[in-house]
């Protein structure tokens, strides 16, 4: 009897993940965004490359400047070297 329930439960599992990543597809299509919101904007990444390149902020300043991690301003460096 439990391996029956079982295996309706699993069965119900796979069709919940199947309409889930049919919605998602869907979603992506229209051109909804997922995840968090960006911190900071690319105007704003910019700015932060000039600063700690040209005026020699440290990345604690930046960070306290632009309200965010430290991680966020390395990683803000970071994409703006790939892109160089």
């Amino acid at each position: 009897m439990f391996s029956l329930l079982g295996a309706f439960a699993q069965f119900e599992n796979d069709i919940r993940a199947e309409r889930q990543a049919d919605g998602i597809t869907k979603a992506k299509q229209k051109g909804v965004a997922f995840g968090r919101k960006r911190a900071l904007t690319e105007e704003q990444c910019i700015r932060i490359r000039t600063l700690r390149h040209e005026e020699k902020f440290s990345v604690a300043q930046l960070a306290e400047r632009f309200n965010v991690g430290p991680a966020t301003i390395y990683r803000a460096l970071q994409q703006a070297d790939e892109t160089i």
